[in-house]
Parts: structure tokens; sequence; C-alpha cells
């Protein structure tokens, strides 16, 4: 059995965001002491071959991806989901040395429903925070305060826009599929500073 290994091991996003900020401050540290950062990696109570079937949500954006296959990349190596296009990489981690490490995902598909519920209202949040910023970079070049296309930053809107109506459909099947009922208008979930809610 190949044993699994990782930075995160937070059940919810909130646990999640607390690693992160803390991964961070410990790199930034060692570059201010002009040391190479080593990440402080962890076992994991399941091994590589078990892995298929199960579900793991992206630390940063709250994306999600379930495992398909196990299976060798073009040196050999084995792992999960080997990336389709240049088969080097893996879809949630990699090789380090003699240890796969899995450094930017946390596995969901164990946890309660509530917290599955919650991982995907993060998705939602990421996808408005995203949508958000893009709307902002219009205006800044419709104002002549940054460069590039008008026409650019609309068809980069309509994207995002896809990318939230994605994410707001996940969380629905997802609430249903576990039967953990949404506490707002889907429409509200992630809603950033400055929009204005949905009222019904």
């Amino acid at each position: 059995m190949t044993e699994l290994y990782a930075i995160y091991t937070a059940e919810t996003p909130e646990q999640a965001h607390r690693q992160y900020k803390h991964v961070i401050e410990r790199e930034r540290a060692c570059w201010r002491n002009h040391q190479c950062p080593q990440h402080e990696y962890r076992l994991l109570p399941w091994p590589m071959e078990d892995l298929p079937g199960t579900t793991w949500r992206n630390v940063y954006t709250a994306s999600i991806h379930t495992v398909k296959r196990i299976a060798e990349n073009r040196w050999g190596k084995t792992g999960p989901d080997p990336d389709k296009w240049i088969n080097s990489m893996f879809e949630i981690g990699l090789w380090r040395d003699d240890q796969f490490c899995i450094e930017h995902w946390v596995r969901v598909d164990h946890l309660p429903g509530h917290i599955q519920v919650d991982w995907a209202r993060a998705r939602v949040a990421y996808c408005r925070q995203e949508l958000a910023q893009e709307h902002e970079n219009l205006e800044k070049v419709k104002k002549g305060k940054s460069g590039g296309s008008v026409s650019y930053r609309k068809k980069t809107i309509a994207w995002h826009e896809g990318y939230c109506a994605q994410a707001r459909r996940e969380l629905q099947d997802i609430a249903a599929r576990l039967e953990s009922p949404l506490t707002v208008h889907i429409l509200n979930v992630g809603i950033q500073p400055g929009e204005q809610m949905i009222l019904i």
C-alpha cells in the first residue's frame, strides 16, 4: 500500500483557511530568514490505492475533484488521475522524493453532509469573488486606469458568470443529495460586499 501525505488536514473551509494562513506565514518567515521553506506533511489515514471514488476540494478555490483512477504517468510514477495533456503531473498531488504528497486538497466525501454543503458554499463564494474582481477590472479598463480590451473583459465576465452558475448548480445538487437544506436563497450564497441581496 502506498502512503499519502498532505499539508492540509482540515475538515471545514474555515479550518482550511486558517491552515492556509499558517502555511503562508511560515513560508514568509523562511524567505525572510533566507531559507527555503519546508512543508510540514502529515500522514493521511488512507492509502493511494483507496483513492478512486473519493472526492476532494481545493483549499484555495474550493473546486471539486473526484478521483477516477490510479495510473502511471509518462515517467512511470503511479498516482491519482495523471493529467491528460502532458501526462507528468497528477490531479491532486505529486511525488516528492519517495512520498506522494497532496498539497492543496482536502478530502470531503467522508465528512458530514452539512460540511460538504459548506464546501460547496465556499466554491460559490469564491466564484462570486472572482466575478466581482472581473467587473472591477472592466471598470478600470473603461476609465483608462488599466490596459486591456473592453471586449476581452466582457468575455472573462461571461466565463466567470458561467463558473458561478455551475457552482450554484453543484451546491443545489449536493444539498439535495445530502438532504441538507440551504438557509439562504441560492442567489444570495457567497454575496460580496456592495452586491444587492435578492429578496424573495
